[in-house]
Parts: C-alpha cells; structure tokens; sequence
C-alpha cells in the first residue's frame, strides 16, 4: 500500500491508499476542488467535491471492478490527474 504525492499545475494532490479496494482518501492543497475518477473506457464512474475549508475527502471505490483508473482533481489552479489501481 502506498501514498502518492503528485503536485502539477499547482494542485499537489495526495492519495491513499493505492491500490485500493474500498475507498481512497484524497488529500489536496488549495479550494473550490473537485474529483473525478474515470475507467479506462473514459466514462465517468465517481464524483465529488470537496466541502468548504475542508482539504480531504474520501471517494468510495468499492464495487467498481479491478483495474486501473483516472482520477482527476479540479481546482482554482489547475488541473492534476493520478492513477489510482483498484483491486
């Protein structure tokens, strides 16, 4: 299990865990982000949107089956996009 730190585009975005089989935590500096996390078909299978002040949230992946996925964060700064396994 790792955490992986990736700063582009002025978002630096952390997430844990990676795989994941459950749920991932996304751990981001700056406001107003949203998440995104796409299959590898580019369709849209999880969204939400970080709450006012808060820099963390957590996206459920359970039940999506096994592979590896896009998770792009959205912000006033830019744009970052990570992989995230789920197994």
């Amino acid at each position: 299990v790792s955490v992986g730190t990736i700063a582009t585009s002025g978002i630096q975005v952390q997430i844990s865990p990676n795989p994941a089989t459950e749920f991932i935590t996304v751990r981001t500096s700056g406001q107003g982000n949203t998440v995104a996390l796409y299959n590898q078909a580019g369709q849209l299978v999880r969204s939400a949107q970080f709450q006012d002040g808060n820099a963390e949230l957590r996206l459920q992946v359970a039940g999506l089956p096994r592979g590896a996925y896009r998770l792009e964060v959205r912000g006033e700064s830019g744009v970052t996009n990570v992989v995230v396994n789920i197994i």
